[in-house]
């Protein structure tokens, strides 16, 4: 193997493992924040109170009787105030007489009997409907609130479970992520790559600048990263490069294929596991055989999946980086 052909392969290497590395990452990122969520208790929500006390049926008949003496009460006070009017217009130059005026009187006190009796009746009847409406009101919303109490201890325990299964895939992702950075670290530390360079837009444009021959050795490459970078004709930001994508693919090629490669397997992974999570949560409400295919789930799962695939393919990128090192010599 020549130097050219050992610093592509060592090259292409060191992007495979910086793509994953930020795979790892940002699924991590997503599943500790669906977790998170996950863990968040329900907001308590207080019982409805009705608006008013509802008055009992004695009260009601009770503001009727009421009624009844408050417009008996004012019947006899206006016909006595008629009656007085009347004798105090008379003994001034007997313009009425008072026997002639007697119906009125009876008439003037039964309309104000009838209509305080009318007011009360009408006053006792519109309390105790809105009594019951009020009743029926707070009834209803009361079922509405206990129904929607279980419909969140549902899904508490639905989200318990889910919480629990995330947790396993986010602790297998997690000792892949350190494995990964283990063997990356192990990589770079063979010092031929400059400390400044190592991360993944620096080695997708120079491992891409090799592979498009536009230079024959680290020094020319680290060169023409910088200028292009000075130029502005690079994106040297990983946030940044994510964020814009689509206008890579003409200056920085060989990222923009890692970046949407570590994108689809990330929403890949993710879809699995929130599928295997589903799973789970229906299982573990069945009765018969739930152990037998839960295990069956745990065995598996897409991080544990993805895990053995990324520790075979580390494996060997390390074994041949191993045995081709002793062909390599430092510029």
């Amino acid at each position: 193997m020549t130097e050219q052909a050992f610093l592509k392969s060592y090259l292409k290497i060191l992007a495979d493992m910086e793509t994953h590395r930020y795979l790892q990452q940002s699924t991590l990122k997503t599943m500790r924040e669906e977790l998170r969520q996950l863990r968040t208790p329900l907001p308590e929500e207080a019982p409805p109170t009705p608006e008013r006390e509802t008055a009992p049926a004695a009260a009601g008949v009770f503001l009727v009787l009421l009624g009844l003496l408050i417009s008996a009460a004012a019947a006899f006070a206006a016909i006595l105030a008629v009656f007085l009017l009347l004798m105090i217009i008379s003994l001034g130059g007997n313009l009425f007489d008072p026997e002639t005026m007697e119906p009125l009187l009876y008439l003037t006190g039964g309309a104000v009997f009838v209509g305080g009796t009318g007011w009360s009746l009408y006053k006792a009847i519109n309390n105790a409907s809105a009594a019951k409406e009020e009743k029926e009101r707070h009834l209803r919303e009361l079922r509405e609130y206990r129904e929607r109490q279980d419909a969140n201890r549902n899904l508490e325990q639905s989200n318990r479970e889910t919480a629990g299964r995330l947790s396993q895939e986010i602790a297998v992702l997690e000792r892949q992520a350190a494995s990964t950075q283990r063997n990356l670290d192990a990589l770079y530390a063979k010092g031929i790559i400059y400390a400044k360079y190592r991360n993944l837009v620096a080695i997708c444009s120079i491992c891409e600048y090799f592979l498009a021959g536009r230079c024959s050795s680290l020094g020319d490459a680290y060169n023409l990263f910088e200028t292009e970078q000075r130029a502005n004709l690079i994106i040297t930001k990983l946030d940044e490069a994510v964020s814009r994508l689509g206008e890579l693919q003409r200056s920085q090629y060989m990222l923009q294929q890692e970046l949407t490669l570590a994108n689809e397997k990330r929403e890949t992974l993710l879809r699995e596991v929130r599928g295997l999570s589903d799973s789970a949560q229906r299982l573990s409400r069945q009765t018969e055989e739930t152990n037998r295919r839960l295990n069956e789930i745990g065995s598996s799962s897409a991080a544990a999946a993805y895990s053995a695939e990324r520790t075979r393919e580390e494996l060997d990128f390390m074994n041949r980086m191993n045995q081709a090192a002793g062909i390599y010599r430092s510029y």
